[in-house]
């Protein structure tokens, strides 16, 4: 499954790159060159960006590929990581970690309040028992 991510990410980035170097190649330095380019798409999807680009260059592109950009790295990928790293957690907990918990009625819920200790378990259950909020 990592594979699959990594083949999906490289495409996007290296496109991405080949776009700012178009848009802002003859503006800036930092996407003259193609390797420059790709390094400073890299260095926007960590939050750092010369803001002298967008006043420089075209507004409306510029806001546009930032739009799409961050959607697309920030939110799509980022998510897809996620949730890669979260299924393997839980493939790996269902057959190392929480044998004790059958494979057809594993759920969310289990996954989520597995590592909650007993006794707190026994405390919250006891004060829903009493159901203080009726009386």
């Amino acid at each position: 499954m990592f594979v699959k991510y990594i083949l999906t990410l490289i495409p996007i980035v290296v496109s991405f790159g080949i776009i700012g170097m178009i848009l802002w190649g003859s503006i800036s330095e930092d996407f003259e060159t193609y390797g420059k380019a790709l390094t400073s798409i890299i260095a926007l999807g960590l939050g750092h960006f010369d803001e002298r680009i967008i006043q420089s260059g075209d507004i409306n592109l510029t806001a546009a590929f930032l739009t799409i950009y961050y959607f697309f790295f920030i939110f799509f990928l980022i998510t897809v990581f996620t949730s890669i790293v979260i299924d393997t957690y839980r493939m790996v907990t269902m057959e190392y970690g929480a044998q004790h918990l059958a494979k057809d009625n594993f759920s969310l819920f289990h996954w989520m309040f597995e590592w909650f200790p007993t006794t707190l378990w026994e405390k919250l259950r006891d004060f829903i028992k009493s159901k203080p909020w009726k009386k």
